[in-house]
């Protein structure tokens, strides 16, 4: 990711909507967001010329300010997405047995693809990823659904991670369950994750 979307996002904050065209121009060159960024810093500063020659007034200046900050705003979702959808390989999602109130260690993990609903507390999912190295930290919401046996769909959810500058690969991981075992349904469920609004991987798994 060479687009430093939360840098964007803290100067958009702060009102200081040209340094973040300015940030956002320099991250966009060589990618398919050049153009799209190079129009929205020329449309800033057609507006600002028009107000400095006093040819549009200030509430006019300020909702085409707005609108550009909502189409930046856009620009930094799709970029986020094309990252997600063109450049990240994600890996088989893996599955494993752990408590209620935490997660195990990666190092303790014992994945499998079937568990024994008399043994099973909670099953947690693991899913690895790899990409190019990460120029820009940034946070981005992943989203996750089980589908038990019988189709019953269960509540979608939310969880929050980051991309550090350096990685080139991480993993994340959660889990659905309850405190003791044998709550499970026999059957087989399904694990489906979506970054945006995008199916990016699923998998399976069996109790018995």
């Amino acid at each position: 990711m060479k687009i430093p979307l939360e840098k964007i996002k803290d100067l958009i904050l702060e009102g200081e909507i040209e340094n973040a065209l300015s940030l956002l121009n320099d991250g966009a060159e060589g990618t398919p967001f050049e153009n799209e960024s190079t129009l929205l810093f020329s449309r800033y500063n057609k507006i600002k010329k028009e107000k400095n020659n006093n040819i549009i007034s200030e509430d006019v200046e300020q909702r085409e300010h707005n609108k550009i900050v909502v189409s930046v705003l856009e620009l930094l979702d799709n970029a986020m997405d094309a990252f997600f959808h063109n450049e990240v390989i994600f890996n088989k999602l893996l599955f494993f047995e752990a408590p209620k109130e935490f997660l195990p260690p990666k190092e303790e993990r014992q994945y499998a693809t079937a568990f024994e609903s008399e043994k099973t507390r909670c099953i947690g999912w693991e899913l690895f990823m790899r990409y190019p190295t990460i120029v820009h930290s940034f946070n981005y919401t992943l989203k996750w659904q089980l589908t038990k046996p019988g189709n019953q769909v269960m509540p979608m959810v939310t969880s929050d991670f980051d991309m550090q500058t350096g990685w080139s690969s991480s993993w994340v991981a959660h889990s659905w369950g309850a405190a003791n075992p044998g709550s499970w349904e026999k059957g087989k469920s399904v694990i489906k994750i979506y970054i945006g609004d995008k199916l990016v991987t699923e998998g399976e798994f069996l109790v018995k």
